[in-house]
């Protein structure tokens, strides 16, 4: 019984001892990327997409939900630090991708009645989403307020580690922000 105690003592003595780097603990660029990558904000939109086709102009509408995400990019960063200043340039908020058309959420509306009835092609139907698709990147590119939202949870996270750092270093970090000018 005494050995297991002696052994667990050793064991635990290494764990807590042994196991300690001798690296200095400051904030990184690289773990900032890493979280700015999941600083994301995710917007959904309810778009109608319009198919109009013949001389009668025979309508047919595409209810649809979609996804667009919104952040940063996080690889054009910069971080300097200089003791207890953090110097971070951040670029504007920018559209990360291509709406994300959820397929379950479709519904095809038409104008027309009656048992003769104008075919709508899948052609058709995939120029007009990507005509709504383009709306919807338009919209929220003009939208200042998204950007902004998101431009404002990046810092708010990166803000959070380097807090988090400083609580366990026992530093306080003075964070200086700009934002870096499209390119």
């Amino acid at each position: 019984m005494k050995k297991r105690y002696f052994l667990l003592l050793i064991l635990s003595c290494l764990i807590i001892f042994g196991c300690k780097k001798n690296t200095k603990l400051e904030p990184k660029t690289e773990e900032i990327i890493k979280i700015c990558d999941m600083a994301v904000l995710e917007c959904y939109y309810h778009t109608t997409a319009e198919i109009v086709k013949g001389k009668k102009e025979k309508k047919q509408w595409i209810d649809f939900d979609s996804t667009i995400k919104i952040g940063i990019d996080a690889s054009k960063i910069k971080m300097t630090i200089d003791k207890t200043n953090i110097n971070i340039k951040l670029p504007k908020a920018k559209l990360l991708g291509e709406p994300d058309i959820m397929n379950d959420t479709m519904k095809f509306l038409t104008d027309q009645t009656g048992v003769i009835k104008t075919k709508f092609t899948n052609d058709e139907r995939s120029e007009a989403l990507a005509k709504a698709s383009e709306k919807v990147i338009e919209e929220t590119q003009n939208n200042s307020q998204l950007m902004n939202n998101a431009e404002t949870r990046a810092k708010k996270i990166i803000e959070n580690y380097i807090v988090q750092i400083g609580a366990l270093t026992g530093v306080t970090y003075t964070i200086n922000w700009e934002m870096l000018e499209e390119s």
